[in-house]
């Protein structure tokens, strides 16, 4: 996919997926109680934040907003609970495909990022600090590439892995910050493969991968968020198997209607012929859509267009045309969408190519 649509389609995947540096999330059906590792100790806080997630994997977002809330009241002067905030926004954005949240998710990010700098000028920031000023510098980036702001995209991504670093540097127990590094590690190598011949921009995928393992082994929090990066990041490196391997294994059972696990693992049954699967992921997608109160018809085209795609693949040709054309009659008002960018550019041509062969095959 990369390859095909080059960095501004990617950089549009990124925006519309949990892949980030950190949104610390468990599955909806397991209790915030459960996700605590017994390796760590917990605070108050962290209890009330763990509450917040879990109601945002229960597709709770405004009960999740309202606790992360009561974080930012009880410390007004951390970057941590605007942090939680922006990804919240950002989960609900990207999920859903609904742009509605957008400023929102901004108005936070930036109030953690005024935060965490204003400690850091002080020398007042904790490792902890500079955690959640890193993250949100970083969920920063991803948005302004989202936007075409590539210089303050990179920018961002540098800036948000520095502090990343030296929050590790003040505090090496927190392996949480590995997801972060791994993730920055692994998209900035993706991304710049024409510039590979060059040392400061040598290919560290695998570095970025195994970063990522070490927060999938060892987090307090991310251990989960880390397999969902690892979904995105196998799609990506074409490593269908382990992908398919991962969702048998462990995030199946976590949450088999998960929009964002579905979407990669459609796309990669697509890629590997598997077009019964394929249509199972999407359908599953459409479903969960449809029966949301965050529904945005962005969504509802695209999960339409990859069904047409799958049931197309099979020779399916009139029950293809149904959702091809409620998925073209859904691309009005969607012109410039750069998260569902390929459906918008492709759904004509594919349903004129299965009018063509439903013609055909009824002759």
């Amino acid at each position: 996919m990369l390859a095909e649509n080059g960095n501004a389609k990617f950089i549009a995947d990124i925006m519309s997926i949990k892949i980030s540096f950190f949104i610390l999330i468990f599955s909806l059906r397991v209790s915030a109680e459960m996700a605590f590792s017994p390796q760590y100790t917990y605070d108050s806080t962290d209890s009330l934040l763990w509450r917040g997630i879990s109601r945002v994997y229960d597709e709770n977002f405004h009960a999740a907003l309202a606790t992360f809330d009561s974080v930012i009241r009880q410390e007004p002067s951390s970057p941590r609970g605007y942090f939680f905030v922006a990804a919240a926004y950002s989960n609900l954005t990207g999920d859903y495909r609904n742009l509605s949240y957008a400023a929102k998710f901004l108005e936070h990010v930036n109030k953690a990022i005024e935060i965490g700098a204003a400690k850091d000028k002080s020398d007042s920031a904790t490792a902890d600090d500079l955690f959640y000023y890193g993250g949100a510098v970083g969920y920063r980036g991803i948005y302004r590439s989202f936007t075409g702001d590539w210089v303050g995209a990179f920018r961002d991504g540098l800036r948000g892995r520095s502090l990343l670093k030296r929050s590790f540097e003040a505090d090496d127990t927190n392996k949480d910050i590995y997801l972060g590094l791994g993730t920055y590690d692994y998209w900035r190598s993706a991304m710049t493969k024409i510039l590979w011949w060059m040392p400061f921009f040598s290919d560290k995928r695998e570095r970025g991968i195994q970063e990522i393992l070490v927060a999938a082994e060892n987090a307090k929090f991310s251990s989960l968020e880390a397999a969902y990066a690892l979904v995105r990041i196998y799609y990506d490196y074409e490593k269908y198997d382990e992908l398919f391997e991962l969702w048998e294994s462990k995030l199946k059972e976590m949450n088999p209607i998960d929009p964002f696990a579905n979407y990669w693992l459609g796309l990669a049954y697509l890629e590997t012929g598997q077009f019964d699967r394929a249509l199972e992921s999407f359908q599953t997608i459409l479903n969960v859509y449809l029966k949301s109160q965050y529904y945005d018809a962005g969504g509802e085209m695209e999960a339409r267009y990859y069904i047409g795609l799958a049931l197309s693949r099979q020779g399916r040709y009139d029950e293809a045309l149904e959702h091809l054309q409620k998925s073209s009659e859904l691309t009005r008002g969607l012109k410039g969408r750069k998260d569902i960018e390929k459906a918008l550019d492709n759904v004509n041509s594919l349903l004129k190519e299965v009018k063509k062969k439903s013609s055909v095959a009824s002759q």
